[in-house]
């Protein structure tokens, strides 16, 4: 497996799962308000895009270096 494209599938993974957060502040904006609370904002996106990478890396482990 390539190095370089493991990680175009992580970096699209991890975009992946900020727009997962995203979406789902935005179908709550009574929960969510983006001048007061961006810091809620970012630990969701941040959260939504951790278990994006996780789940990455369960099914696309590390690559060797062969």
């Amino acid at each position: 497996m390539n190095f370089k494209i493991w990680l175009k599938g992580l970096a699209s993974v991890i975009s992946a799962g900020v727009a997962t957060g995203l979406a789902a502040i935005l179908t709550a904006p009574d929960k969510f308000n983006f001048q007061e609370d961006w810091k809620r904002l970012l630990i969701v996106a941040g959260v939504s895009a951790g278990f994006a990478v996780l789940n990455y890396f369960a099914k696309s482990p590390f690559p060797d270096e062969k």
